[in-house]
């Protein structure tokens, strides 16, 4: 056995159960505001996996709310006979209205409209579509404490 043969993994990023075999993926994201379109994969152990705990990475730790970024566009996807789940959402995933944008160099100036409501008490989240989206002959689909 070679022991930096790794199959589909891909050792050394920031997903440390993905560099193993644990929790291998077709497709891994830590932020779920990425658009994922005409994607397709079949046969591994995760098909499309959504990491969005954590408060970011390197430069931006702590400048970002990762779980409460809108979802990026989904559409026409297809994940099939994985061992475990097709498309999995890690972690919470509660999209809010935040202020995180290319003006904020993709950082959130002011952390307080990551929140569930508005200073004002009205509801801060905003609508998921995922679109033509197809999960089939995979152990599961979805994900853990969505909003």
């Amino acid at each position: 056995d070679d022991p930096n043969k790794w199959g589909c993994t891909s050792p050394g990023t920031s997903n440390s159960q993905g560099d193993t075999d644990i929790n291998q993926s077709a497709f891994y994201s830590v932020p779920a505001n990425n658009n994922w379109i005409g994607n397709r994969s079949a046969s591994s152990f995760n098909g499309m996996f959504l990491d969005a705990g954590g408060s970011g990475m390197d430069v931006v730790r702590g400048k970002v709310c990762v779980n409460k970024q809108k979802l990026g566009y989904m559409a026409g996807n297809t994940f099939h006979s994985h061992t475990r789940f097709g498309t999995y959402f890690l972690t919470g995933n509660f999209p809010k209205r935040t202020d995180q944008s290319r003006e904020n160099n993709g950082e959130n100036a002011d952390r307080t409209t990551c929140g569930d409501f508005t200073p004002a008490g009205t509801d801060n989240g905003v609508s998921v579509v995922i679109s033509n989206h197809f999960d089939y002959g995979n152990v599961f689909a979805g994900g853990y404490n969505h909003g």
